[in-house]
Order: C-alpha cells, then sequence, then structure tokens
C-alpha cells in the first residue's frame, strides 16, 4: 500500500545524470583515482560522490517529493535530514541517506554498491507515507518502494537449499561457522558473499535469494531504504532476537537478518540466526 508522497523521479534522473557526468571524469581504466578517495577519522573512506550526493539530496529536499492534494497533514518544509555525511539528532519526519553504501567497492569499480535514500515520515517501518530509493551508479540499477511486485517470492521450494547473502569479510572471519560445521545446516542453506549491506538488501527484494543475515552493527542510514523496500514486499527484520517495527535506532546490533514474514516458523527453528553472536 502506498501513501500520499512520492518520489520527484525528475529530481532523481538530475542526481544520476549528475553522478554519471562524475564517474566519467573522475574514474581511470573502471577505479576511481585514489586523489579523490580519503579517510574519515574511523578508518573508513569517503569520497567526492559521497560528499556530491549528501549535499545534492539535502539541497533538494523540498523539491525531492510529489504530495497528493488529498493529505494536507505532509509537511515538507520541515524534513529532517540525517546522511552519513551529515548527521545528529535522528527525529521525524526525516530523509535517511547513505549516499554510497559499499564506497570501498564502488572506489574499485565494482557494482555492488549502492545509493540508499529512504523517506521515513515517522519511524514505524510500515508507515505508508515512507518512500525508499536504492540506485546502483556503476550497473544502472533502480529500485521503488513504490514498485509493486508482479509475483510471490516469499514461497520457499523445499526442494532447493535456502539462499542467503552475507558479507565477504564476515564470511573469511568465519562468522558463520554454525552453518559451515553443522551438516543438517549446510543441507539446508547456501551462503554467497557480494556487496555491500544496501545492496544486498535490494537483491532480497527483487526475489533474488531468500534472506540476508549480518553479525555486524550496522548504522540506520546503511539499512533504512532496504529494509522500507522488504517490509512492502512481506519481509521482516530482526536485530539481536527481536523484531524491528520501528527505526528509531541510530545503530542495530548482531545478529541483523531479514526474511520473508512466510518464513519466520523455519528461520525460529533455527535460533543461531538470532542468537549466535554476543559481540557488539
Amino acid at each position: 500500500m502506498t501513501g500520499h508522497i512520492q518520489f520527484q523521479k525528475k529530481v532523481l534522473d538530475q542526481l544520476k545524470l549528475l553522478i554519471t557526468d562524475k564517474i566519467g571524469q573522475e574514474f581511470d581504466s573502471g577505479v576511481l583515482d585514489p586523489i579523490h578517495v580519503k579517510k574519515k577519522a574511523d578508518q573508513s573512506i569517503i569520497t567526492i560522490f559521497d560528499e556530491l550526493i549528501s549535499n545534492f539530496i539535502r539541497d533538494h529536499k523540498e523539491t525531492l517529493f510529489i504530495k497528493s492534494n488529498e493529505d494536507s497533514s505532509l509537511n515538507l518544509g520541515s524534513i529532517n535530514f540525517y546522511s552519513e555525511e551529515e548527521h545528529c539528532d535522528l527525529i521525524f519526519p526525516s530523509i535517511i541517506l547513505d549516499p554510497i553504501d559499499g564506497t570501498r567497492e564502488f572506489s574499485l569499480g565494482i557494482p555492488q554498491s549502492v545509493v540508499s535514500l529512504a523517506y521515513m515520515n515517522s519511524a514505524d517501518i510500515d508507515d505508508k507515507n515512507n518512500l525508499a530509493w536504492i540506485y546502483s551508479p556503476l550497473s544502472g540499477m533502480e529500485i521503488f518502494s513504490e514498485q509493486l511486485m508482479l509475483f510471490s517470492i516469499g514461497n520457499h521450494n523445499k526442494n532447493r537449499k535456502i539462499v542467503g547473502l552475507v558479507s565477504f569479510t564476515e564470511m573469511v572471519g568465519h562468522r558463520f561457522d554454525f552453518i559451515f560445521n553443522d551438516e543438517m545446516l549446510r543441507n539446508q542453506f547456501t551462503l554467497v558473499a557480494q556487496g555491500s549491506i544496501a545492496f544486498k538488501l535490494a537483491m532480497l527484494a527483487v526475489g533474488s535469494h531468500d534472506f540476508v543475515l549480518s553479525t555486524k552493527p550496522k548504522h540506520v542510514w546503511d539499512i533504512a531504504a532496504g529494509t522500507i523496500l522488504l517490509e512492502r514486499r512481506g519481509y521482516y527484520f530482526y536485530s539481536a532476537g527481536i523484531q524491528v517495527k520501528k527505526l528509531d535506532q541510530k545503530i542495530y546490533f548482531p545478529p541483523l537478518v531479514w526474511f520473508h514474514s512466510s518464513q519466520v516458523e523455519f528461520f525460529k527453528s533455527h535460533g543461531n540466526f538470532f542468537t549466535a553472536y554476543s559481540e557488539s
């Protein structure tokens, strides 16, 4: 169900053109010129694209939406802006943005990095006026929360393994040994390491696999857009064993798992997906 607000697609198209032009200028042999890659205080990296996208969305936040005349309660002039590159208080309504989720992949020319943009009318994940857009600048893939699925993606074929997307660094760090060391679980699950968390959530939303699992904490800007996309398609989000129904926290702690509502009992029967990780 959609609400009385939509993204102004022509503004997002302007942003896509801006990014595409910049990629043409700053990428050399498919890789971002190192002069445009810097380290932040926490040793994570930032590029000129993170700053460009964050500034564009902030500067266009009052023209980024189309509002239905039916709903006068939506005050688009009072929207908070909460971005990885510019954040303070998480208050609603709010734009929640990760300008490039998967910055390292992006700088290396790997198209498993995305712009992750959410508008949250309230903290409630199921608020009908929430919006989400995930866009891969390097592949052109994009998905909107307003898009309707034409087929059911929640029914699992019991004759095949359940496929989950995870982080490469978490996999090589033996974070999923509870699956690999258990013959019964190995026969039921397959894990694939791929992309940033927002990229993985977008892939789950289009039905490419069955769940996403992370053993590391995530900021709300990492997961807001993907979680909204998934809620519209009947998926649940669990953090530390509890179903998350509001995105009112700045950080969410592991294990983090997203799966379809039709699979709740199946995943609960495998408790390690909710309890295997105590470190934050």
